[in-house]
């Protein structure tokens, strides 16, 4: 097993290039950007504008009761019950959700980081013109991989020694839970990661990464600012590139040549 040496300091080395991988284990992209809360957004009324807006791309509308919360400087609050209104594509493949403090954009079916940046920036302009935010609280952006039948046989020779914990021990084969954490520092940002084995039918967050009736290995990169600022969508959309291209620079460090054999074009 050869281990990839561009990449010595996930946080701090230059970004590399980008290599195209056939049918990657990635199974959801999200971005969100929160805000203070704008209490209309429960008003169909109120948000018709922005669905005009977004809906030759995601024709589908629906709302549903959610627990709210909003994402201060202290943290997360929660502010009771509240309606988060669902936009859709016609193929079920990209999905934006809308509340009073948040919006959020998901890819099922991820093609590129620039189709990703493009219909963000498509969203974030109109719900700036349509409800127009004063203050962005946080932004967030999140890549959830998982390695699951022959990958995850082979897990420890696509993986780096380090982050495999006991799944690199003779003891591995008894443990059907082995997860692990990591918060870094990234100049005024933060990364959270979080990685590990899973048993059947188990995830660590239901609303992102769905259980399923296998055993898998999950690799989950969740990066975010810290404090808050004007909300200008150009900031916002740099401010995503810069984190995809950190979070890709931690996943080019965790794996392996032999992953980038198994799954490169």
């Amino acid at each position: 097993m050869n281990i990839m040496t561009h990449v010595k300091d996930p946080i701090n080395d230059t970004p590399p290039v980008e290599i195209p991988l056939r049918d990657p284990p990635l199974i959801r992209v999200l971005a969100q950007i929160s805000f203070p809360p704008i209490l209309s957004v429960e008003d169909k009324k109120f948000i018709a504008p922005f669905q005009e807006a977004i809906r030759h791309r995601y024709p589908n509308a629906y709302p549903e009761q959610t627990q709210g919360f909003f994402m201060g400087p202290l943290g997360p609050s929660l502010v009771g019950n509240q309606t988060a209104w669902r936009f859709t594509d016609a193929e079920g493949k990209w999905r934006i959700s809308l509340t009073p403090n948040f919006i959020s954009l998901e890819a099922i079916i991820y093609e590129s980081r620039k189709d990703f940046l493009s219909r963000l920036q498509e969203i974030t302009e109109a719900l700036k013109k349509h409800l127009d935010p004063q203050i962005c609280a946080r932004i967030g952006l999140r890549y959830v991989s998982r390695l699951t039948g022959k990958p995850l046989e082979q897990v420890n020779s696509l993986i780096r020694p380090e982050m495999l914990g006991i799944q690199n021990t003779s003891i591995a084969n008894y443990a059907d839970l082995a997860l692990s954490q990591a918060q870094f520092d990234v100049q005024k940002d933060k990364l959270l990661v979080r990685w590990g084995r899973l048993p059947a039918n188990a995830t660590t967050d239901p609303s992102t990464i769905e259980p399923i009736n296998e055993p898998s290995w999950i690799f989950d990169l969740d990066m975010s600012t810290v404090g808050t600022q004007s909300f200008d969508v150009d900031y916002i959309l740099k401010e995503t590139e810069n984190f995809a291209s950190r979070i890709y620079t931690f996943f080019r460090w965790t794996i392996t040549d032999d992953f980038l054999t198994l799954y490169k074009k």
